[in-house]
């Protein structure tokens, strides 16, 4: 994950830098949790918050990666391993 990768929206959207350390701590266990399959209620459950939190900490790392969908944050997070 020490890798950066540049991602962006759009054909002209000037790509926001993303490493490791871009994320929070909460963050990345939900990261991870996402990336294991696991719902927002479960996510929840797991980690010992609130769905709407788990919604609030999804938004930020949407916007953190620039990605707008689980799918998009699953591959993100796979490319910084590649």
């Amino acid at each position: 994950m020490a890798n950066m990768l540049h991602t962006g929206v759009g054909f002209n959207a000037v790509p926001p830098v993303v490493t490791r350390s871009t994320l929070s701590a909460q963050e990345t266990l939900v990261a991870e949790l996402v990336c294991a399959g696991l719902s927002n209620k479960q996510i929840a459950a797991r980690a010992g918050l609130s769905e709407h939190t788990v919604s609030s900490y999804l938004r930020r790392i949407y916007s953190k990666l620039g990605v707008n969908s689980r799918v998009a944050l699953v591959v993100t997070l796979h490319s910084f391993s590649a």
